[in-house]
């Protein structure tokens, strides 16, 4: 997905392996094993409504 086409910005881990994507998501490789606490990210931008 182009830069221009996100409404926000990638998520890399510490390796630099692509996590997330705004509009498209969590990579499932980097899901939590079954039973294992996990986060669950969402991009909410900001709008300037105040």
């Amino acid at each position: 997905m182009p830069a221009w086409e996100r409404d926000g910005p990638l998520l890399f881990d510490a390796q630099g392996a692509l996590v997330f994507a705004p509009g498209l998501g969590i990579d499932a490789g980097a899901r939590a094993e079954p039973g294992a606490p996990q986060l669950l990210l969402r991009w909410v931008p900001d709008r300037g409504g105040g």
